[in-house]
């Protein structure tokens, strides 16, 4: 072998040794890394990437954005079964209540793993009241200690003498989730119009939180 084809071996030894260099470095702490420059784009894809690879600490915040997500890359059967927290109760035992002072006659716990909005539900399938009264409904939103969280609107909901079924859909600002995973109350109060008596048979209350950014 001549001394050109020598030294151009050596040459282009030279440029695989320098590009391997420049590929795999190595950070602050000595631990080997692959420089982003040297990966050729879409050269890695999801096949390339081992289950649990990317966590969300290995994400930078606004990394994802929507314009990012293709249409329909997220369905339904993608999102975590509290991805969207729901909770129902129901009771055909028959409430009374006499006076104007609010009485709970129904609630419902949720537990909020972020700031949300709150769209409750609420169903009655008869109301009764004495002559000369009428029921009036209230929603009210407590945290775990009791304390006022957030009022549901629309406020005093005056129902007819005489209902066979009625649903109201109530709503509140958003709820603000101090620590993830706070639990709040969905309160329905019922008070009457005057001094006498006011009923309600078979409730059904569903509250659904939806994310909302908080003030």
């Amino acid at each position: 072998m001549d001394k050109q084809k020598i030294m151009a071996s050596v040459v282009i030894a030279a440029i695989v040794i320098a590009g391997a260099i420049i590929a795999v470095a190595k950070n602050s702490k000595g631990e080997g890394f692959i420089n982003p420059k040297a990966i050729m784009p879409g050269a890695i894809t999801t096949e390339h990437l081992a289950d649990g690879a990317v966590t969300g600490r290995k994400i930078a915040s606004d990394a994802v954005t929507t314009t990012k997500i293709r249409n329909r890359a997220v369905n339904d059967v993608d999102l975590n079964e509290n991805a969207i927290p729901c909770e129902v109760n129901y009771t055909n035992t028959e409430v009374t209540v006499t006076g104007t002072t609010e009485t709970e006659i129904i609630n419902k716990k949720i537990k909020l793993r972020r700031d949300s909005r709150l769209i409750i539900i609420y169903t009655i399938n008869d109301s009764w009241a004495e002559p000369g009264n009428a029921p009036i409904l209230n929603c009210t939103v407590f945290n775990e200690t009791g304390a006022f969280a957030a009022s549901a609107y629309p406020d005093d909901v005056l129902l007819s003498v005489q209902n066979l079924s009625t649903t109201i859909t109530f709503y509140t600002d958003v709820v603000d989730a101090v620590y993830p995973g706070d639990w709040f109350n969905v309160s329905i109060r019922l008070k009457s119009n005057s001094t006498g008596t006011v009923g309600i048979k078979e409730q059904a209350l569903t509250v659904i939180a939806l994310p909302a950014e908080g003030d």
